[in-house]
């Protein structure tokens, strides 16, 4: 309409039918309301219309045939019908799937999308929910935004489309705006697959609170059963027997003893820790006739039952191993706590440069020992020496004197 009359043309066709490319703005609008959900409209009102066309369609074909094709009634009922039902459902159909079913995921979708990503996080150890992580991996939004003080009771949805889930472990409230990278708006159903989201977090909580329980009820009946029996029977060995084996069982009273402590699961702090391995390490090279230089810096905290006993069977494993094939005449052990770490270090001097490396089967060991409590270990030769050092990462919890959850 516009074009013709600044080019001073004559009108491809009347005003009034030029009229009706306006309706191209509403057909517009229904696609917007059919692909990205705008306004919020029931599924139902798309389906209602749909049936209507469709029968709409089929009285059209009717009479199409009836006018082209001079049949009678029941015949160009007959073709509508098998027209209508051979090309138009099918293609209704696929346009619906593609419009519609494609955005609807079941259970077995979003579960296998959300879980992972839940316990992906918990399993870190950094004391987050995983919430925020499973609604990214279920819905992909365009905007995920975590705000403090913002307090909601549940899941809510707003006017905007914009979907609310608190933070079952925070006082923050996730704000998540257009679903799937920006093809639509949050609906009523998005609603609730992000409440099933968080009582799946709450069973996962609880799930992993009851493994935690049993596990420290087997282990307290494992350490009652150790402490009763096997204790009782070094005891009575170490009474009853000759003179020269009861320093061997002592020591094997001294390792249940630890292992006991570890099971037990208590803290231990770094200076009574420290005390016990100079202790020790002291009264093995004095048997050996090895000099011990100690030297410690510690700050105060706690190591748990597991970094006590792994470090203990660490130091001592070094401290063999010097004993044992390096022949040394003197040992240092330095012992260094900061804020975030404990560094400990062995060496000695009876390293022969010129002997060849013998069997690592000791070091790997320590390697794996260091690895189960996330250590790092290593050794080298530093001016004619041997040393192996371990770096042991401290929680926060730890350095403030509390044990970690």
């Amino acid at each position: 309409m516009i074009l013709p009359a600044i080019l001073q043309k004559a009108q491809p066709a009347s005003q009034g039918l030029l009229f009706t490319t306006f309706l191209l703005m509403y057909a517009g609008m229904a696609l917007g309301v059919v692909r990205h959900r705008l306004f919020n409209l029931e599924r139902w009102w798309f389906a209602l219309w749909a049936w209507l066309f469709g029968g709409l369609l089929v009285m059209l074909t009717d009479l199409l045939l009836a006018m082209l094709l001079s049949l009678s009634g029941p015949v160009t009922l007959t073709l509508s019908m098998a027209v209508v039902g051979w090309c138009y459902f099918p293609v209704r159909q696929y346009f619906w799937g593609k419009l519609f079913l494609r955005n609807r995921h079941g259970i077995d979708a979003w579960l296998a999308r959300s879980l992972p990503a839940m316990l992906r996080v918990q399993r870190a150890g950094l004391g987050q929910s995983g919430v925020q992580e499973a609604l990214t991996a279920v819905f992909r939004p365009l905007s995920l935004e975590s705000r403090p003080g913002t307090l909601v009771d549940q899941v809510a949805l707003d006017g905007n489309g914009v979907l609310k889930v608190p933070d079952p472990l925070s006082e923050h409230t996730y704000f998540l705006q257009h679903p799937y990278q920006g093809e639509r708006l949050f609906t009523r159903n998005d609603v609730e697959i992000a409440t099933l989201i968080l009582s799946l977090h709450e069973l996962v909580s609880q799930t992993q609170t009851a493994r935690l329980e049993g596990a420290n009820e087997e282990r307290n009946r494992i350490r009652q059963d150790m402490h009763d029996d096997l204790g009782a029977k070094l005891l009575h060995l170490l009474h009853s027997a000759p003179q020269d084996t009861k320093p061997l069982v002592r020591e094997a009273i001294r390792d249940l003893r630890e292992l006991l402590k570890s099971l037990e699961g208590q803290a231990l702090p770094m200076d009574a820790a420290a005390s016990q391995w100079q202790e020790e390490t002291l009264r093995r090279c004095s048997d050996h006739g090895v000099v011990l230089q100690w030297e410690e810096k510690l700050d105060s905290g706690l190591l748990n039952a597991e970094q006590f006993s792994e470090i203990t069977r660490i130091l001592r494993e070094s401290v063999t191993n010097a004993l044992k094939h390096a022949k040394p005449s003197e040992i240092a052990v330095s012992i260094r706590t900061g804020d975030t770490e404990l560094q400990l270090e062995v060496c000695n001097d009876g390293l022969d440069p010129s002997s060849e490396k013998g069997p690592v089967r000791g070091l790997d060991i320590m390697a794996t020992r260091a690895r189960k409590i996330g250590a790092g270990l290593s050794y080298e030769t530093r001016q004619k020496q041997w040393v192996v050092c371990l770096v042991v990462p401290l929680a926060v919890g730890q350095e403030e004197g509390r044990l970690p959850a």
